[in-house]
């Protein structure tokens, strides 16, 4: 490994070493079982929770994960949960309305 993990996404470094994602080089992803994912259109419909204030949606090991950072202060104000309980179910309530392939295999919640 060369030390860069490859999301596909396109990105520039400000002056303060922060990243700004920009954009992606291809806007499918393809998936180990050969499904076609639009991420896009699938951050979209994550992103509808009121707790989730970013996505990223990127395929590791053939699979669907997401990068997640949630809306502090909602989550905050509408539940005393945890963070990453509070988003695990946002989550799951989303993907049982989509089909499996859709669903995310993985998100690491800080």
């Amino acid at each position: 490994m060369d030390g860069w993990f490859r999301t596909g996404d396109l990105g520039r470094l400000d002056d303060d070493g922060f990243l700004d994602v920009t954009g992606r080089i291809k806007e499918m992803i393809v998936l180990g079982g050969g499904e076609n994912i639009y991420p896009e259109m699938l951050e979209k419909i994550y992103c509808e929770s009121s707790y989730i204030s970013e996505i990223a949606l990127l395929e590791h090991d053939g699979s669907l994960v997401a990068l997640i950072l949630p809306d502090f202060e909602v989550v905050r104000e509408v539940t005393n949960a945890s963070f990453r309980d509070t988003i695990r179910v946002s989550l799951s309530e989303t993907a049982r309305q989509l089909p499996s392939f859709q669903r995310l295999a993985g998100c690491p919640v800080a």
